[in-house]
């Protein structure tokens, strides 16, 4: 089978494209080429995957870049023989897609469009007619595509997706996450989360304010962070994280490190006592991202916020971690210090953690029942 990756902005070392799909395709034997921008997150040129047929583009940053740079991208799908499945994990490239004649299009839908980000960068006044058009026309775009693939139901749900084409793919880890030996500390010996990067709307400020709570309450508490997209000194991800993290009540309570390729955060993540999903209630409501997944594949126990239906759920149910209020440091401090209180009970959740990722979230039965359905189709 010969598949497509189609994509106006996904850099090709995108986590879920490149690490799941593309690997997985590639492994059970089938040929994939990838047009797209010519853009990574981390890897260099020398580093690509040299089993796919790269076929990039150059496109300026932004929007602007991106619409610019849609003619060629049509056009070099357009010349590409041969496909099977065209595969693509943005709306606007599925769109683009379909104009070409004798495609078959599978779109990935990888979060909620019309809420997250996007309600919180219109006006308030706005806002409504702006989520209900942009849900329409996501929704005529799937239901144009052969078959479409979403990391939860309620997902493919919200834009009325049926089972004659919808199919679930957790935002699930691949196979090699999950065998990575861990031999480091990174808490020397105190209680140590994991939160990633030090963004200013994933709930960095509260975590922060969370860690210097708990320490006021005599925990030995630290949390693992990524303050910048590459070296420690690199330009932050949130500029008013520097002057936050030097504060006498979190010093020496922040581990910091660079970026990272996908291929070494077992290693950091392993290292951890306890992981944190930091969302607010705009990102919280529709949520169930990679990150967890990786907490659960990994033995981590996991604090997902209190008003995140789709973690808690599986938290609770599945007895893996805890909940709190992410838009209250209280909140986050007290999870923290209940967790830091029990080491048996971190231990069993994070047992009980893998257990459930073996048995109902690992990506390779997943991604086998998709390919099948490819096939057959």
């Amino acid at each position: 089978m010969h598949v497509c990756i189609f994509t106006t902005a996904h850099p090709w070392d995108d986590v879920r494209v490149k690490s799941k799909f593309v690997d997985s395709f590639l492994d059970a034997g089938d040929r994939v080429t990838w047009i797209g921008p010519d853009r990574a997150f981390f890897e260099s040129a020398a580093s690509r995957d040299p089993r796919v047929e790269h076929r990039l583009l150059a496109s300026p940053p932004g929007w602007k870049g991106r619409v610019l740079a849609m003619r060629s991208l049509r056009s070099a799908l357009a010349e590409l023989e041969d496909v099977d499945w065209v595969y693509t994990p943005d709306p606007d490239a599925a769109a683009l897609a379909l104009t070409v004649p004798g495609t078959r299009v599978l779109f990935d839908i990888h979060e909620e469009y019309h809420k997250g980000h996007l309600a919180q960068s219109v006006p308030r006044a706005v806002r409504g007619a702006s989520e209900r058009a942009i849900r329409a026309a996501i929704a005529g775009v799937a239901r144009r595509c052969d078959l479409v693939t979403s990391v939860n139901q309620a997902i493919l749900d919200a834009y009325a997706v049926g089972n004659d084409k919808g199919f679930v793919t957790f935002n699930t880890p691949p196979s090699w996450f999950t065998r990575v030996d861990v031999t480091s500390d990174v808490g020397d010996g105190a209680v140590t989360f994991f939160h990633g990067k030090a963004l200013a709307g994933n709930g960095t400020g509260v975590v922060v304010d969370g860690l210097a709570e708990v320490r006021r309450r005599g925990v030995d508490a630290r949390v693992v962070m990524f303050p910048s997209n590459g070296a420690v000194d690199a330009p932050p991800y949130d500029p008013s994280f520097a002057a936050r993290s030097r504060e006498p009540d979190v010093d020496g309570a922040l581990v910091l490190v660079p970026g990272l390729a996908h291929r070494a955060m077992p290693a950091v993540m392993g290292a951890v006592d306890a992981g944190l999903i930091a969302y607010d209630r705009v990102l919280g409501a529709g949520s169930l991202p990679n990150r967890f997944f990786e907490y659960l594949a990994l033995g981590i126990p996991v604090i997902v916020p209190e008003y995140a239906p789709l973690m808690r759920d599986i938290v609770l149910e599945e007895g893996v971690g805890r909940t709190a209020d992410f838009e209250d440091p209280d909140s986050v401090a007290d999870a923290m210090q209940l967790m830091a209180a029990d080491p048996a009970a971190r231990s069993a959740m994070g047992e009980r953690a893998r257990s459930a990722f073996t048995a109902r979230y690992a990506w390779a039965p997943i991604f086998g029942r998709l390919r099948q359905r490819m096939v057959r189709a």
